[in-house]
């Protein structure tokens, strides 16, 4: 097109994310994987790790609160691309996949905290005034 303007670089945005706190059944979780890898990994990404272009479930504020039901099952955000699952996906797969997705979030929790404690200390800035 003859354009010869650059696109600006884009910053990642690191979203805060607090773990959930409760012990998480083992089994739970693998079913919860399996659920989630079957319905839901396909356009939230495998591993719930998001590519950037549709919501990262495990920084979803929807995701654990009480509108998921209705999202999945009733299709409550249909006009915005999510599609009405509620003819294949069964209340307890929600509840398998909100396991899942919690101990995906717990993980990334984790290794965010890891990561800002390995971090190196900022610099301190200059004291007003200087010499």
């Amino acid at each position: 097109l003859g354009g010869t303007a650059s696109i600006p670089a884009s910053e990642a945005v690191d979203k805060e994310v607090a773990a959930i706190a409760g012990d998480l059944d083992v089994a739970a979780v693998k079913q919860g994987n399996f659920a989630y890898h079957t319905w839901c990994a396909f356009c939230h990404g495998i591993g719930a790790i998001s590519g950037g272009v549709i919501s990262d479930l495990r920084t979803s504020e929807l995701f654990f609160g009480d509108a998921l039901e209705p999202i999945v099952l009733e299709g409550s955000l249909l006009g915005k691309g999510m599609p009405n699952l509620g003819e294949w996906v069964t209340k307890e797969d929600v509840a398998l996949i909100r396991v899942y997705i919690t101990a995906k979030r717990n993980e990334l929790a984790a290794a965010n905290a890891a990561a800002k404690a390995a971090a190196p200390p900022e610099a301190a800035a200059p004291a007003a005034g200087g010499n």
